[in-house]
């Protein structure tokens, strides 16, 4: 253990029908197998698949009122959702209401294609349209016929990308990943030979390689953008740029996966989709672990913008797990989120907690950032329900390390809020057995 002194500001907040930590997985639906699932980018508590959606972040479902069979979905601002297979549908209302807006992707310029043409939708939240306030996003399409097309009036009209190296049967887009803050700036990734990665800053007009082997799996920071993931099939590397693609490091050998995600609110939070589940790094890709536990069958993930949920569509419904890594989930009947800042003032090194759960009672946080080891418990904490006893609820608060901590305790329930200090130089900690009362 290292022992420092500094600040460390702690605090508890409620979260609605959390769930208990990132190992324990929950769904109510919807039926139907759905394929793919998103998250509104304005509002963390709608969340879509290609069947039905949610309004109460997956506690209920709603299936759309769409007679033809849809594969993919794609979220804009303002509430726009796009969900489709040979035909394409709009909604401007958040899935509650929808209209028929295209019927096939074209193979070539006007020739019609029946069947599901596409299994994949994707949005450009910086569209000059919807900064404008309208809903004609750029969209851009990955089709079964190899091509890559975009439609620059909201998924009305499309016309094929030329991307390098589509040419052969075996040849076309993948991978895509669309800069959440740069207008026009997107990722492909062309499987076949010599496939290979793609960068456009014009919305596709034209492409710049990039300096990596054959077909990957890309991901985009979201806080940061110009951090770019690879994960390429032809080495099994695991890459990082931080230069939007110009340049890359290796992150972590063998590794492959088939969807990859970065937390929306912690850059060091990674999500991966492998043949043996879902797994997490809290290190920014350093190390990973699985957590899977009773989820069956991934087909897609999502996370919400707050970083609080993660979501995966499996054959039997939508799945949601805790997965903010700096965050503890303590006491689901009544769920508290527990999270950890630090400040170094020799130093002036600041840096967030990184989370463990033991259960659904306690956990505790490292502090890699100040400490430099992630596995050293720094401060532990512990929340139980008393009401049976005196109608509150308990907080214990305690350390192993010399660290001044500051504790702020909220319950969003009740508005009340209390914080606890602990002087520099103690180990002690504390409690209060009055701390909130239901």
């Amino acid at each position: 253990m290292k022992l420092v002194s500094g600040l460390v500001l702690l605090t508890l907040a409620v979260a609605s029908d959390a769930v208990a930590d990132s190992d324990a997985w929950t769904t109510n639906g919807p039926p139907g197998g759905p394929n793919a699932v998103v998250v509104d980018p304005g509002d963390s508590s709608l969340v879509y698949t290609d069947v039905a959606r949610s309004a109460n972040s997956g506690a209920t479902w709603q299936p759309y009122s769409i007679h033809s069979p849809t594969y993919a979905v794609a979220a804009g601002p303002s509430h726009t959702v796009y969900v489709g297979s040979g035909e394409i549908y709009l909604s401007q209302d958040a899935g509650a209401t929808w209209a028929l807006i295209y019927s096939g992707i074209s193979n070539s310029p006007g020739v019609p294609f029946s069947g599901t043409v596409f299994n994949g939708l994707f949005v450009d939240p910086n569209s000059p349209s919807t900064l404008s306030g309208t809903a004609t996003e750029f969209l851009f399409a990955r089709p079964v016929n190899l091509l890559f097309e975009r439609s620059s009036d909201g998924g009305r009209t499309w016309a094929a990308l030329n991307v390098p190296n589509i040419g052969g049967f075996f040849s076309g887009v993948g991978s895509v990943a669309v800069d959440p803050k740069t207008p026009g700036t997107l990722y492909v990734s062309v499987s076949g030979s010599p496939g290979g990665a793609f960068k456009s800053t014009d919305f596709g007009d034209t492409w710049t390689q990039l300096p990596i082997p054959g077909f990957s799996v890309l991901a985009i920071d979201p806080q940061r953008p110009s951090t770019l993931y690879a994960n390429s099939y032809a080495s099994l590397v695991l890459m990082r740029s931080a230069d939007g693609g110009a340049t890359f490091q290796s992150v972590q050998s063998n590794f492959e996966i088939s969807q990859l995600i970065v937390s929306p609110t912690d850059s060091n939070c990674l999500i991966g989709r492998s043949s043996g589940g879902v797994i997490e790094s809290k290190d920014g890709g350093t190390s990973f672990q699985t957590i899977t536990n009773n989820l069956v069958g991934p087909t897609s993930l999502a996370i919400d913008p707050s970083g609080g949920f993660l979501y995966a569509a499996t054959p039997t419904g939508v799945y949601r797990s805790a997965v903010d890594s700096g965050a503890l989930w303590l006491n689901a009947p009544h769920p508290f989120t527990v999270t950890l800042s630090a400040i170094d003032p020799h130093t002036g090194t600041t840096g967030p907690g990184v989370a463990t759960q033991v259960n659904d009672l306690w956990g505790y946080f490292s502090i890699p950032a100040i400490t430099n080891n992630p596995s050293n418990p720094e401060v532990f904490v512990k929340l139980l329900d008393g009401a049976a006893i005196n109608g509150e609820y308990w907080f214990f608060y305690g350390g192993l390390t010399t660290l001044e901590y500051t504790l702020t305790v909220t319950d969003a329930a009740t508005g009340k809020q209390k914080t606890y200090t602990k002087p520099a130089g103690s180990e002690c900690g504390g409690a209060d057995t009055a701390a909130f009362g239901p």
